[in-house]
């Protein structure tokens, strides 16, 4: 016997209360989630061992299995479409772009950002840069540009007085 309060709340049953104490069911909950992991970790495993392919629900390729993300839900435990088909549907939700629109921006090999020109790699490190109170898209900057332009624009009141700071200490005194 233990207090009411040692138990979870369940409105299926007459009394309102989960048949097992709080301390069982979390037990149980932690063990079911080892094992589970246990498989899963074997299964990815196995899939990797044996380069296993899989074709892409939405580009229609077969690709091995690194080109799909993990996910726990599948038969496989991975994702149904390829991380290039997820991350180009996760773009066109997030900026509302159409499918012109986002191959114009992926066509893009340099960084927008007026005099910056650094070569865009789209696997790693490129963004577009949006206005994060419009939500409208501007343009295909590199990171060092995108996060640059992020603080600027949080900061704008700072921007002229280091200007000013850089300009007064420009002096013949700099060293070459």
């Amino acid at each position: 016997m233990k207090p009411a309060e040692r138990f979870y709340r369940n409105r299926r049953n007459n009394s309102g209360l989960a048949y097992k104490c709080k301390d069982c069911e979390n037990a149980r909950t932690k063990e079911r989630c080892r094992s589970r992991s246990k498989e899963y970790n074997k299964v990815v495993a196995a899939l990797e061992e044996v380069s296993y392919e899989k074709v892409c629900k939405t580009c229609g390729r077969l690709l091995p299995c690194s080109a799909f993300s993990k996910s726990s839900t599948n038969v496989d435990y991975l994702r149904n479409d390829c991380r290039c088909c997820a991350s180009r549907y996760n773009r066109k939700r997030q900026y509302g772009l159409s499918d012109e629109r986002l191959d114009e921006m992926l066509a893009v090999k340099t960084c927008q950002m007026p005099g910056c020109c650094n070569q865009l790699d789209w696997t790693n490190g490129t963004h577009i840069d949006h206005c994060h109170k419009t939500g409208k898209v501007r343009a295909v900057l590199c990171q060092r540009c995108n996060t640059l332009l992020g603080h600027i624009e949080k900061n704008m009141h700072l921007v002229q007085p280091m200007l000013d700071y850089i300009n007064e200490h420009k002096g013949g005194n700099e060293a070459a």
